[in-house]
């Protein structure tokens, strides 16, 4: 099965063992930081909608020429 994904996807063993063995070591930081990324994430929505509606305001004004 494992071999499969080395042939499918063109990658050395011992490259797929590296990966797999950093994503074991790390896979608890993807919970811990999960409040984080929410929080990082609803801020970065309230910039874009506001420079949407910078944009939005600038579009509507009228032309002057």
């Amino acid at each position: 099965m494992v071999a499969e994904i080395y042939l499918e996807h063109q990658i050395n063993q011992n490259l797929y063992y590296k990966w797999r063995d950093q994503f074991l070591a790390n896979m608890d930081q993807v919970f811990i930081d999960e409040e984080n990324i929410t929080e990082k994430l609803n801020s970065e929505n309230k910039q874009f909608r506001k420079i949407i509606g910078d944009l939005s305001v600038e579009l509507k004004k009228p032309t002057s020429g």
